[in-house]
């Protein structure tokens, strides 16, 4: 504590009388003698409490006014300290600071004001949280008590945390202290992630955004049955295909993936045409139908025939005006004629006649619209032709049909004389 000899004039706020000094003073002046006089000591305090920020210093002569000599003493050194005339804030707190001057060997306060100093504190920010902090506290503190964070990983990304920068990201120095508010940003660190992607059990590690490349276009061998045509490329679970198509050309990996090859299956055939000839062939009202070994239908249409079949037998079936049978025909498709063609020819009867046997025939008699003897099959009862009565003294005359293979068909009369010569295939003999 050093003792000042103050020559600063100001408003009288305390005035002391004079005493007798004892002893010496600290600044190393002669101590007055007991029978020497003695300064008027003056102090106003103009101001009574005063706030510092810790660091921060102020003259006491903007605190106070006075003349005389005396001390100026500080009840907490330590924390604000009285050092050439000047007040300094070392630490958090407060202290009374006292004029003092010493009577008799014991000290005596002329007046007296308030110091309180804090510490000057600022903000430290991160991910939108603020937290103070004293003024000068080193960064380094500051970023060990933040720790190492971590950020999670995303489809592309793994992030390894690296260190603190500001909202900038300038780095922070190795002893640089807090002077002011701040943002901090944690600085990371990524790698690619890569990932396992299997294509028809085929393996790969790929990174992310990554093309799968070195894949030829497969094919699957054919059978008798099925053709198989690439589909495409398609994702899968569990080796199950799904319906999310994957494009070798524009689709990159973004996670593990199991991808594979799918084939359209189909069916293989012959193109069957059978040319329809003789004397019924040309009808446009033919009806054909072609059926497998168990009977079950597989083509069908009017007209020429022609039919898309899979390796097997069949059988074409012909009906001249779609009433009655004009041929038949097997078919026999082998796996060298798939994917090709078979060409064939089918000769048809005009009518029913040259086709069916006699026991496939029925005769009925009608007088309906004046006609006789009605012919036809017991498949398809449309008649086939009808026969007018020929009448013989004056009484209906009996038929009897007699059919044999290429027979001309001819009505007699008695004497056994041909009277008309009709269609082909069977006669009719008058009998009696």
């Amino acid at each position: 504590m050093k003792k000042r000899k103050f020559l600063k004039l100001g408003i009288v706020g305390a005035l002391v009388a004079l005493v007798p000094a004892v002893g010496a003073g600290c600044n190393g002046n002669k101590p007055n003698k007991p029978d020497e006089p003695r300064e008027d000591v003056n102090v106003t305090i103009n101001q009574r409490n005063v706030e510092l920020l810790v660091g921060q210093e102020k003259d006491i002569g903007e605190i106070a006014t006075f003349t005389g000599t005396f001390d100026w003493v500080s009840s907490a050194p330590a924390v604000i300290a009285v050092e050439d005339g000047k007040v300094k804030a070392l630490a958090e707190g407060s202290a009374t600071i006292s004029a003092v001057i010493t009577v008799g060997g014991e000290e005596m306060t002329i007046d007296s004001f308030t110091v309180s100093a804090q510490v000057r504190r600022y903000g430290v920010t991160v991910d939108g949280v603020t937290t103070q902090y004293p003024f000068g506290t080193l960064m380094s503190t500051i970023v060990a008590e933040l720790g190492r964070p971590s950020k999670p990983a995303d489809a592309q990304y793994t992030y390894t945390f690296e260190c603190w920068t500001r909202e900038d990201g300038t780095a922070l120095g190795e002893v640089e202290r807090l002077e002011g508010n701040v943002t901090l940003v944690a600085k990371y660190t990524r790698t690619v992630n890569t990932y396992s992607v299997t294509v028809d059990g085929q393996e790969f590690t790929l990174e992310y955004g990554a093309f799968v490349t070195g894949v030829e276009t497969p094919s699957k061998e054919d059978t008798d049955e099925f053709k198989y045509q690439f589909k495409g490329w398609f994702v899968a679970e569990n080796g199950v295909a799904t319906d999310r198509q994957w494009n070798m050309a524009s689709t990159t990996v973004s996670g593990n993936v199991e991808i594979v090859s799918v084939f359209e299956a189909v069916p293989r055939s012959a193109t069957v045409s059978v040319s329809l000839t003789g004397a019924g062939g040309g009808r446009a009202d033919n009806a054909w139908t072609i059926v497998d070994g168990e009977g079950k239908e597989v083509a069908a249409g009017s007209g020429s025939v022609n039919a898309a079949l899979a390796k097997g037998e069949y059988k074409l079936v012909v009906k001249i005006g779609n009433d009655y049978l004009g041929g038949e025909k097997n078919i026999t498709v082998t796996a060298d004629d798939l994917d090709g063609s078979i060409t064939d020819s089918l000769a048809l009867a005009d009518n029913v006649w040259g086709t069916q046997g006699i026991e496939d025939f029925e005769a009925t008699y009608s007088e309906e619209d004046g006609y006789g003897v009605h012919i036809s099959t017991k498949e398809y009862k449309k008649p086939l032709y009808t026969l007018k009565p020929v009448l013989k003294n004056g009484s209906m005359i009996k038929f009897s049909l007699k059919f044999g293979e290429k027979m001309s068909r001819s009505i007699l009369d008695e004497s056994v004389n041909v009277v008309e010569t009709v269609d082909p295939y069977f006669k009719v003999m008058v009998d009696g």
